[in-house]
């Protein structure tokens, strides 16, 4: 999945339409729960004046699984996955407080209605507009600018991913390089010493870091030039194998790289 969430107008973009369809998976349920399946009455104006609350609770926790955070060429089952937790613990929330501020008033199957409608809907929504943002700004011929940093087979590597279709090459421009060492066959304009001030200048979208594993130190300085930059940074880490939904995570303060991660163990 290409960058969706690199600029404000697709930011809020993407809150409204999370807000609207979780907003219609609770109206959903409201109808198959008290229409259909002719549930007890009068409990419309409650549903009504509870939506904010569940839209605001699922929202929060969509900002916690990073789904309003830049993302770039991610895979969609690791979306999924995201959205998935992200409204399962919103759900419990929920359940929580209508547990106890709401007891006997909604009934169980009808929060299991709101569950597995919030999850289908979410998915199609997302799916749906995350397109519809990319074909937009494909239409616009601006592909993300990206700025590299380092040499090895993992950067070379991530390189040439890029230039394996016509369509990818099309997605990505790379518009500067530092310290390339000898790896630099693809006409990449190499940046001098003084990178810090080309990439003010260059303004990239985004920036891409990779060392052998020998030169980790030098990684880890590089890291520390970048700290005060306002631009999202990918490391490439020295893996010698590609992992299911790998991710890295704040660990109170310490940061911790995700293999196989796909709920949460503590």
């Amino acid at each position: 999945m290409q960058s969706i969430v690199s600029s404000k107008k697709n930011f809020f973009i993407l809150i409204f339409f999370d807000a609207l369809f979780i907003a219609l998976s609770w109206g959903l349920t409201y109808l198959m729960r008290f229409v259909i399946f002719h549930g007890e009455s009068g409990l419309f104006l409650q549903f009504v004046y509870i939506t904010p609350l569940i839209i605001a609770i699922e929202l929060y926790f969509f900002s916690k699984a990073q789904l309003y955070k830049f993302q770039i060429f991610k895979a969609w089952h690791i979306n999924i996955t995201s959205i998935v937790t992200a409204l399962t613990q919103g759900f419990f929330t929920v359940v929580v407080i209508f547990y106890f501020f709401f007891p006997g008033k909604i009934s169980r199957l009808g929060l299991g209605f709101y569950y597995f409608l919030s999850i289908l809907i979410t998915i199609f929504e997302r799916i749906v507009i995350t397109n519809i943002l990319q074909y937009q700004q494909a239409r616009k011929g601006k592909p993300s600018r990206i700025f590299l940093i380092g040499y090895g087979k993992n950067i070379t590597d991530y390189i040439e991913r890029n230039f394996d279709t016509e369509s990818q090459r099309e997605k990505v421009n790379f518009i500067g390089w530092y310290e390339p060492g000898k790896d630099n066959k693809y006409n990449i304009t190499e940046i001098g010493d003084d990178f810090l001030t080309e990439i003010k200048r260059l303004q990239p979208d985004l920036m891409i870091i990779g060392y052998p594993p020998e030169k980790n130190n030098r990684l880890n300085y590089m890291l520390s030039q970048c700290y005060d930059l306002f631009l999202p940074i990918i490391v490439i880490p020295n893996l010698s194998y590609s992992f299911l939904n790998t991710h890295i995570e704040d660990f109170k303060g310490v940061p911790t790289l995700y293999l196989n991660h796909f709920h949460n163990l503590y």
